[in-house]
C-alpha cells in the first residue's frame, strides 16, 4: 500500500477490489475505506461496481471454504473474519 490516499485502479471494474481486500487481509482497513471513499467521490456509478464486485468475492471465498474445507454456508456468513483468517491461512 503506498498510502491511504490510494485509489482504485480503473481498470474496467475487473481488479478494482484488490486494493480494498490486500488492505482488509493485511490489517489496514482505513486503506480499503480510503479506496472506497475515493471512488464514491469520484464517481457513484463506479462505487457501486466496485461493491458488486467485492460482494462478488465474498461469494466466492464463502463458496470455496465451504467445498475446500466442508464448512456450511451458514457458518461462514456468521463469522466472515474467521472465513477471511481460515481461508488466508490454508
Amino acid at each position: 500500500m503506498r498510502d491511504a490516499g490510494y485509489d482504485a485502479p480503473r481498470i474496467g471494474h475487473l481488479l478494482a477490489g484488490l486494493p480494498v481486500l490486500r488492505g482488509m487481509l493485511c490489517g489496514h482497513g482505513s486503506v480499503g475505506a480510503q479506496v472506497l471513499g475515493n471512488t464514491f467521490a469520484r464517481d457513484e456509478g463506479e462505487f457501486y461496481d466496485l461493491v458488486v464486485e467485492l460482494a462478488d468475492y465474498a461469494d466466492g471465498f464463502i463458496q470455496m471454504r465451504a467445498d475446500k474445507q466442508r464448512v456450511p454456508v451458514r457458518e461462514a456468513l456468521d463469522d466472515p473474519e474467521k472465513m477471511l483468517k481460515d481461508l488466508v491461512s490454508s
